[in-house]
């Protein structure tokens, strides 16, 4: 499931314990709209200055990982947007050849960082 746009009309919720553990959630409502992930999404920067300003724009920072990759910082995150979205061979070679900086969530960069943002 993706991003999720919800009317203040109706909201129902149903929630069902697994037996093996953990929850299975249930959501619907009326004018309730889901979107699909589409993919990731490749950022080159050329400074940490730059990383750090991308990270605070991004909706999900918590899925955001940093690799140092052809002497830039490539940041790879999740996207639900088709038309932003990288092609998945880009994401994979940087996966592949770049070196892994960070798979830290994000949010706790930021706090530290950013005392404000708590």
């Amino acid at each position: 499931m993706g991003l999720c746009e919800i009317s203040p009309d109706k909201l129902t919720a149903e929630v069902f314990k697994k037996s093996g553990g953990g929850l299975i959630v249930y959501l619907s409502g009326k004018g309730m709209k889901l979107t699909k992930l589409a993919g990731e999404r490749v950022v080159l920067c050329d400074t940490p200055r730059r990383v750090i300003e991308l990270i605070q724009s991004l909706p999900e920072p918590e899925s955001a990982v940093l690799y140092k990759y052809d002497d830039r910082y490539a940041l790879i995150c999740r996207e639900y947007d088709k038309t932003k979205a990288s092609p998945p061979y880009l994401s994979a070679k940087i996966k592949e050849y770049g070196e892994l900086l960070s798979d830290t969530p994000f949010m706790q960069l930021l706090e530290l960082i950013d005392p404000e943002a708590r």
